[in-house]
C-alpha cells in the first residue's frame, strides 16, 4: 500500500464522515417519503390565509375609522347631555329631599309641643280613623257574604228544576 501523506489522509477520512453522516440523515427522510399518498396530500393542501397588502389593510382601517369616530363622537354627545340632564335631576331630588326633611323635623317638633292632652286626643283621632275603617270593611265583608249566599240558592234552586 501507498502511504499518503497525513493532511491528505486527514481528508480522506474528514469526506468519509462527512458521506456516512449524510446517509445517516438520507435514511429518516426515505422513510417518512414512503408514504406516497400522505406525501401527495401534504403536497396539495392550498393555503388558508393570504397575505395582504399593506396599503389595502391600511386603507380599510382607515374606511373603519371614518365610519365609526362619527357614531362614537354622536353617541359620547348623547351621554354627556344624560349625564348634565340626571345631575339636575339629582339636585332636585336633593332639594326636595332636604324640603321633606325639614318638614318632618318641623311636625315632629310641633308633636312634641303639644300638651299632653292634646297629643293624646290627636293619636286618639287616628285610632277613632282606625276603627271607623275596619267597621266599614267588616259591613261591606258581610253583605258581600250575603249576596254571594244568595247566588248559590238560585244556582241550586236552577240545578233542581230540570226540564223535563
Amino acid at each position: 500500500m501507498q502511504q499518503y501523506p497525513s493532511q491528505l489522509q486527514d481528508s480522506i477520512s474528514y469526506l468519509g464522515n462527512s458521506l456516512s453522516f449524510l446517509n445517516n440523515s438520507i435514511r429518516p427522510l426515505k422513510r417518512s417519503t414512503q408514504d406516497v399518498d400522505n406525501l401527495t396530500k401534504t403536497l396539495k393542501t392550498r393555503r388558508v390565509f393570504d397575505v395582504i397588502p399593506e396599503s389595502i389593510v391600511l386603507d380599510r382601517s382607515k374606511q373603519l375609522k371614518q365610519l365609526v369616530e362619527p357614531k362614537i363622537k354622536h353617541d359620547i354627545q348623547e351621554l354627556d347631555l344624560l349625564k348634565e340632564l340626571y345631575a339636575k335631576k339629582k339636585a332636585s331630588l336633593r332639594k326636595q329631599h332636604e324640603t321633606l326633611k325639614l318638614k318632618l323635623e318641623n311636625a315632629k317638633d310641633t308633636y312634641n309641643l303639644m300638651p299632653a292632652t292634646a297629643r293624646s286626643s290627636f293619636d286618639h283621632s287616628s285610632s277613632n280613623d282606625r276603627t271607623a275603617r275596619l267597621n266599614l270593611l267588616r259591613s261591606q265583608k258581610s253583605r258581600l257574604n250575603a249576596k254571594l249566599k244568595t247566588l248559590r240558592l238560585r244556582q241550586v234552586h236552577r240545578l233542581g228544576q230540570t226540564p223535563n
